[in-house]
């Protein structure tokens, strides 16, 4: 089954071809196609350039990203501002500390 989004008119805001869609905090949509995760926003406009293997939850305005083994860092524009040739990554909170 695909997936995808139509408004209150049945008018596709999203194409119906996603294997799923799940929604992040920030208001970007984490997609599957082809066995691959890519961010799309709420209009459907892609915002990865490329698809992942996996994609993380954002924390300090950064989503770990996997592929192909290697993990790296993206941003909420889909920009690959650490590369992927890391073999982990954490992406460290502030978790009650204070400034």
């Amino acid at each position: 089954m695909k997936h995808g989004f139509i408004d209150k008119a049945g008018n596709i805001v999203i194409e119906i071809k996603y294997d799923e869609i799940n929604a992040l905090s920030n208001g970007l949509l984490q997609v599957k196609y082809n066995c691959k995760w890519g961010l799309i926003d709420e209009t459907g406009k892609e915002i990865t350039s490329r698809f992942y293997d996996r994609i993380k939850e954002f924390a300090n305005g950064l989503a770990i990203v996997e592929l192909n083994g290697k993990f790296g860092f993206i941003d909420k524009t889909g920009k690959e501002v650490i590369p992927l040739i890391y073999d982990n990554a954490s992406n460290l909170s502030k978790c009650g500390n204070k400034w």
